[in-house]
């Protein structure tokens, strides 16, 4: 226990401490990975508490989907509208893929996390189930929105 702490309160690691073994599931050695400093800057803290930080990641993710289907949404907006010649579409299209880009972000998190709470490997199905939910949320979201505001 003290040493962890005095690993984690220095500021360059020692000598031998400074390496990461990887390894593959089924026990194949990948490589080595080097650390300049500690992972964490807080000693009291426990590699549990670090791993299982996935509420705050979800509330990152949405975060920084917003952010992004906010830059591409005024982007796509703007070009449609400079294009068509039309505000409609080009607001309809831009709310489409605000909407789109927050289920995305929003999913990108839960899936993996409802995944793994099942038993069943992320890696294997995440992928899969993340582009239908966002191909289907886009689909309706352009369509559905284009049918209440232009219909």
């Amino acid at each position: 226990m003290l040493r962890r702490r005095y690993l984690h309160l220095l500021e360059d690691l020692p000598y031998n401490t400074n390496k990461l073994m990887v390894v593959h599931r089924q026990s194949r050695y990948q490589g080595v990975l080097q650390l300049r400093r500690p992972p964490t800057n807080r000693p009291e803290q426990r590699v549990k508490e670090i791993m299982n930080g996935e509420f705050s990641a979800i509330a990152v993710d949405t975060a920084i989907g917003a952010l992004n289907g906010l830059i591409w949404a005024l982007v796509v907006a703007v070009l449609v509208i400079v294009w068509f010649g039309n505000w409609e579409i080009g607001g309809i299209i831009a709310a489409a893929i605000l909407l789109n880009l927050l289920r995305a972000a929003l999913a990108g998190v839960a899936i993996p996390l409802v995944m793994r709470g099942v038993g069943v490997d992320p890696a294997l199905a995440g992928s899969v189930v993340l582009t239908t939910v966002t191909d289907v949320v886009g689909f309706f979201a352009f369509l559905g929105l284009a049918t209440l505001l232009l219909i």
